[in-house]
């Protein structure tokens, strides 16, 4: 069993995670700090811009990886040749490849991750808020990767044909955190990007 010093690396002041937290924001200079069996390290996180004015009460941790998912065999009932060219044409280019990285239910982090993936938002970074409460990552980029496996699973799934079995590779190299800003709309996060 190793101890770990929980300060922050750069101000030196206490932090203070949750239980099943793996990247938090020290409440005293805004350094984003990795939490790992290694010890603590000092992580980059990019604070996406807002695209209106009004208040943010939230940033939400999302990693994006920037990677090709490669389709090795997709069989339905029956077959379908359109909708097997559709899922070619759809995987066939690079995308951007969301995860939500906050505690979140899996059916929920599936569903948002497959509308980022469709949408292919585009996020400018800004600078660092200096308003509203981040919201600490649950979810360590290994862990991300292997929810990205649900996510293109789902968006498989939901294809207009019945799909049998799926074969595919995700080729990414390692994520990059993004910080969303938000209201929240009851337990809901309104993205304000």
């Amino acid at each position: 069993m190793k101890l770990l010093l929980l300060r922050c690396p750069t101000c030196q002041q206490p932090l203070q995670p949750g239980e099943d937290d793996v990247v938090v924001v020290c409440a005293t200079c805004a350094t984003a700090v990795s939490l790992g069996d290694d010890g603590l390290a000092v992580v980059t996180i990019q604070y996406a811009q807002p695209s209106t004015q009004t208040a943010v009460t939230h940033w939400f941790p999302m990693w994006l990886f920037e990677g090709q998912v490669n389709l090795l065999e997709r069989t339905t009932q029956g077959g379908s040749r359109r909708t097997d060219a559709e899922a070619e044409a759809f995987w066939s280019q690079p995308k951007r490849l969301y995860v939500p990285a906050w505690e979140l239910p899996v059916p929920q982090a599936r569903q948002m991750g497959r509308q980022l993936l469709e949408g292919q938002p585009v996020w400018r970074a800004g600078e660092r808020p200096s308003a509203g409460q981040m919201v600490a990552a649950v979810l360590t980029p290994t862990d991300a990767l292997k929810l990205l496996d649900f996510i293109v699973l789902t968006v498989e799934a939901e294809r207009s044909d019945w799909l049998k079995n799926i074969e595919f590779t995700i080729s990414a190299p390692p994520p990059t955190l993004w910080a969303i800003p938000s209201q929240l709309k009851g337990d809901t996060p309104q993205w304000l990007t």
